[in-house]
């Protein structure tokens, strides 16, 4: 029975340090486990939500400190909820001391948002984790080149499938600004 509510103590503990421990700007946040007889879980600084383009790496810069163990000794592991768009195979860690850094490398020719988790897990196994958003934007393609691809088929040429395209309207306030384009690309 006492070992009943010590693991229901523990859930209690745990649940308001990750209630408590929440980030409201973004929706992630920090996740610490309760001490382990005194021991205080390693912190983790210096990480925010990041964009990275399509076929690109990003490297973040990592603060982990520790009361009670250098941070040489902490361990780090990195993983993404979205493993398609963020391999594991792609995430990569430098770094032995305080200052550690995490390489980001999404999959080829993808984009998509994942969370990614940074836990950190001192000698004692007192652990915490962050988590952030990463975004992959895949490269704007130019209007004038689809334009062109589109305008200069011949009229009985296969139709062109678009799909996934997304304009951002840059003649709204100029009307000939559509004619000098096509007038650009036609012979």
């Amino acid at each position: 029975m006492k070992r009943l509510r010590l693991i229901a103590c523990a859930a209690v503990v745990v649940a308001l340090c990750v209630t408590s421990c929440s980030s409201s700007d973004s929706g992630r946040g920090s996740v610490v486990s309760p001490p382990q007889s005194g021991n205080q879980a390693p912190t983790i600084a210096g990480l925010s939500a990041t964009t990275i383009d399509a076929n690109a790496s990003k490297t973040l810069t990592i603060r982990v400190t520790d009361a009670e163990s250098p941070a040489a000794d902490i361990d780090l592991a990195v993983a993404a909820a979205d493993p398609a768009l963020l391999p594991p195979e792609r995430i990569e860690l430098s770094g032995t001391g305080t200052h550690r850094s995490v390489t980001l490398t999404p999959s080829s020719d993808a984009s998509g948002s994942t969370a990614v988790t940074v836990t950190a897990t001192d000698p004692e196994g007192a652990t915490s984790s962050s988590v952030i958003d990463v975004s992959v934007v895949s490269e704007p393609t130019s209007t004038r080149s689809l334009t062109a691809d589109v305008f200069s088929k011949a009229e009985d040429s296969e139709p062109m499938e678009l799909t996934g395209k997304g304009f951002i309207p840059d003649a709204a306030d100029d009307p000939t600004a559509f004619d000098a384009l096509i007038n650009q690309i036609t012979p």
